[in-house]
This record gives structure tokens, sequence and C-alpha cells, in this order.
């Protein structure tokens, strides 16, 4: 009897220990704590996931405060938190395991009510106000699927069709096919030229997807690819003054002042060798006479 007994009440024990590890251990699950500010006093009813050892799940009760239209970057790409939770489903159910008041057990993203911001309680909701900064593990994707049964990405924006091309009179892309090979080209031809589509034939575009040989564009001048060369401006030589004329009696007095530099002298006679300026400046040739007296 007395065996029976103590078999019985460590059962029990076991059993309440175990009912407590999994429905108010705060290390269960726990991936991080954070500092809160103790100002929040969560219950239950505030959980919006739970998890499952390194698996994280939405358990939210209608998204509120604006959480279900956030939108979450996800391997499967950017989309809502609504659509991120179903792509990874609703999981084994939250009965007995760690709740969490933001949608991924206390790693955000919070909603716009602020009691679950960081500082506040983003974590754990099972154990009163003690539990808010325990955090559990992020969403899992192992063995998610983004197929298309799954919801997709944002789409991107449609591109919108391309004009067709306005056309003056009778004139149009085939008038003009030929004209160029490269964008360049028609922007020397063209001054409103973007384009030379190819896919056309070689035709020039201007504008609004125009034919730009069809709207009058202004022709862009040719710019000339060998500039003439620059004339130097001629050189002035200093004028040659003429040989000094020789009247009756010459000598050193009647071409004093003709020159001050030797180059001068030898400018006006082919002989000269030096001027002389202590003989007043005159020019020298031959043995030592006077240039302009031979």
């Amino acid at each position: 009897m007395m065996l029976r007994f103590f078999a019985t009440h460590f059962l029990l024990s076991l059993t309440v220990g175990t009912c407590f590890a999994n429905s108010g251990d705060l290390m269960l699950d726990n991936t991080a704590i954070t500092s809160v500010d103790g100002t929040q006093n969560p219950s239950n009813g505030w959980k919006d996931s739970y998890s499952v050892g390194d698996r994280c799940y939405c358990d939210s009760n209608g998204y509120d405060h604006g959480i279900g239209n956030v939108l979450v970057q996800t391997p499967c790409g950017t989309m809502t938190v609504i659509a991120a939770c179903d792509l990874i489903g609703p999981g084994p159910g939250s009965s007995g395991r760690p709740v969490y008041n933001d949608v991924q057990c206390g790693n955000g993203p919070a909603n716009n009510a602020g009691d679950e911001d960081p500082d506040k309680c983003p974590g754990r909701v099972d154990n009163g106000s003690s539990g808010c900064g325990y955090l559990g593990p992020t969403w899992n994707w192992n063995g998610v699927s983004c197929g298309p049964n799954g919801p997709s990405p944002t789409p991107p924006a449609p591109t919108p069709p391309a004009p067709t091309p306005t056309n003056n009179g009778s004139c149009g892309v085939g008038d003009h096919q030929g004209e160029c090979t490269s964008t360049g080209q028609c922007q020397n031809m063209y001054s409103g030229a973007y384009d030379c589509k190819n896919s056309e034939g070689g035709v020039c575009f201007c504008g609004n997807n125009e034919v730009c040989g069809c709207i009058g564009s202004t022709p862009t001048p040719p710019v000339p690819t060998n500039p003439a060369p620059t004339n130097p401006a001629p050189t002035n030589p200093a004028p040659v003054p003429a040989p000094p004329t020789n009247t009756g009696s010459c000598g050193v007095a009647a071409h004093q002042g003709e020159c001050t530099t030797t180059g001068q002298c030898k400018n006006m006679y082919s002989s000269a060798y030096d001027c002389k300026n202590s003989e007043g400046g005159v020019c020298f040739c031959g043995n030592n006479e006077v240039c302009g007296c031979l």
C-alpha cells in the first residue's frame, strides 16, 4: 500500500512538472532576452504567435492594429504579414506552448499600438510582465514552398506598351530605313534623336516615339573631324636700316649712332664683324674699317 502511494505521488509530480515546463517555463524555446521597461501587464489573450522548438507560427486573432498589411522580406519575396503567415502555415497549435505578443515570437514586426515595441512587451505573454523580454525563434522557412499555390511576392508595375510611331502625311518608317546603325549617328543628324531602332530597319526616333525624319526635327550640323589649322600671326622682322650714304669725307663721326649691337651691323653690312660702342655706335668691317665708308 505504501509503495503504491509513493508511486502515485511521483507520477503526479512528474506530470505537473511537465505541464509547467510546456506552458510556463520562460527558458522553453528561448533564443534571447531583451530589456523592457516593465510597464506592460500582458495576458494570453494578447498572443499573436507561438513557438514549437526552433519554429515560430502565427496565431493572431484578426491581425489587429494594422499588423496584417505590414510588408516583410521573405525568401519568397516581399509580402504582407498575413501572406507570410499563410505560407508558413498554422502549425500544430498553441495549446501548452510558449505564446508571444507579436507575430514572430518577439522578433517583430510590431503593430502600431505600441505594446509590441522592443522596449515594451514583444515577447512572452503567458507569464505576465516578467515574460515580456523573453524572445523565441524567428519564422523558419525550411521546407516552405514558394510555388504557385503559395502567396506571390508583390508584382512589379506593368510596363506600358510603346506608342505607335506618329507619321506626318505619307511619311513613315519605310521612308527612312537604313539611315542609321547607332544612336550616335541619329543624334548627329537630328537634335531630338534618342534612339536608332535597328528593329525598324535602322530608323532614327525622336520625341514621343516618332520618326525623326517625319516630324521636321532640326538636323544637327556635323562637327568637322579635322578643323582647319590656325595660321600663326606673321612675324614682322625689325626693318633693316639702309646703309649710310658716303658723302665726301667719310669717317667714324659720319656713322655714329647707327648701331648698339653687332647683330644690327650684320643686318646692315654683309662683312660687319662688330658694333663699336666705344666709337659712338659704329659698325666695323674687314680690316677695322668703318663699314659705311667702304
